[in-house]
C-alpha cells in the first residue's frame, strides 16, 4: 500500500490533526505516550509540537540566516537601441535628414526568474539525537533563505516519509508559494525541529494511514522518497545529510546546479 497526502498549508495540516481520530491499527499511538518520555525522544511534548506548528517557532527562526552562495536569477539580454518610427527619444540626425525612422526605440529582453520546488524530508531514525537533526536541518533552511535573497522563487514543502513491509506513507505540507516571501517564523518548526517528524508525523500516521506500520516504519533515502512519491523538484533529506555529513556549500551547490538546469530547460 502506498499513501501520500498533501496539505496546502500548515493551518490545513493543524486542522486535520486536531479533528482526526486514532485508527484501530495503532495500539500505542504517540498521543498516549508519557509526556516526559516523549519529550526526551522528540525534544517536545505532542502539545508543544502542536503549538509550534500552529504559531511558529521564534527561537528557531532566529537561527535561520542566508548562507551559501546562490546564483543570481537575473538572466536576460542587455538593452538594445534602434531607430524606429516610434520610440522614447528623438533621433535628431534622422529628423534633419527627413528619414522616416526619427525616434530611438529601447528594447530589453525580459528577465527570466526561475521558479523551483524544494522538498525537505525531515524523517530521522531512532538513533539520531534531536540536536544533530536540528543542526542538519538548519543548514538547508539557511540555503533556502539565501536562495530567496538571490531572487529565485521557491515553492517550499516540508515532508516526512516512511516504509515498512511494503507499505509506504508520506505527509507533505506546503510552507510557501513561489510568489510569497519566506516567513521564517512559520517555516522554522517544520524545517528545523525533530518534533515535526517524531510528533506531528507520527500523530498523522496514527490518524490517517489506514494500514499497519510496525514501529511506524523505516526512514527512506531522499532519492527513494522522490521516486516513490513522484516528486518533481529538488528533494533534500535530513537523514542523508547526517549520513554524508553534508556542508552548507554542498547543499548550495546542489541548488545552484538545479537552478542552472531549470534555466536551461526554459
Amino acid at each position: 500500500m502506498k499513501h501520500v497526502k498533501r496539505f496546502s498549508s500548515v493551518s490545513e495540516l493543524s486542522e486535520a490533526l486536531a479533528n482526526g481520530k486514532v485508527l484501530k491499527y495503532q495500539d500505542n499511538p504517540v498521543s498516549k505516550r508519557r509526556a516526559e518520555r516523549h519529550k526526551s525522544w522528540a525534544g517536545r511534548t505532542l502539545q508543544e509540537a502542536y503549538d509550534l506548528l500552529a504559531y511558529g517557532g521564534a527561537k528557531a527562526a532566529r537561527k535561520i540566516k542566508a548562507a551559501g552562495e546562490i546564483l543570481s536569477s537575473e538572466t536576460g539580454g542587455a538593452p538594445t537601441i534602434e531607430t524606429s518610427v516610434v520610440g522614447c527619444v528623438p533621433c535628431v540626425p534622422n529628423y534633419l535628414m527627413g528619414v522616416p525612422k526619427q525616434m530611438l526605440k529601447v528594447t530589453r529582453e525580459p528577465r527570466k526568474t526561475p521558479i523551483i520546488d524544494i522538498y525537505l524530508d525531515t524523517a530521522i531514525w531512532d538513533g539520531i539525537e534531536v540536536d544533530k537533526a536540528a543542526r542538519a536541518a538548519a543548514k538547508i533552511a539557511n540555503v533556502i533563505a539565501a536562495t530567496e535573497l538571490a531572487g529565485v522563487r521557491v515553492n517550499l514543502f516540508a515532508m516526512v516519509a516512511s516504509e515498512k513491509n511494503g507499505n509506504k506513507c508520506a505527509m507533505v505540507v506546503k510552507l510557501k508559494d513561489d510568489d510569497a516571501p519566506l516567513n521564517l517564523l512559520n517555516v522554522a518548526f517544520p524545517l528545523t525541529d525533530a518534533a515535526f517528524c517524531r510528533c506531528i508525523y507520527l500523530d498523522y500516521v496514527d490518524k490517517y494511514f489506514d494500514a499497519p506500520l510496525d514501529c511506524y516504519g523505516c526512514v527512506m533515502s531522499g532519492d527513494r522518497v522522490q521516486q516513490e512519491f513522484n516528486l518533481e523538484g529538488l528533494v533534500f533529506s535530513i537523514g542523508d545529510m547526517i549520513n554524508r555529513d553534508q556542508s552548507i556549500k554542498q547543499i548550495a551547490d546542489r541548488v545552484n546546479e538545479y537552478i542552472k538546469k531549470t534555466g536551461e530547460g526554459e
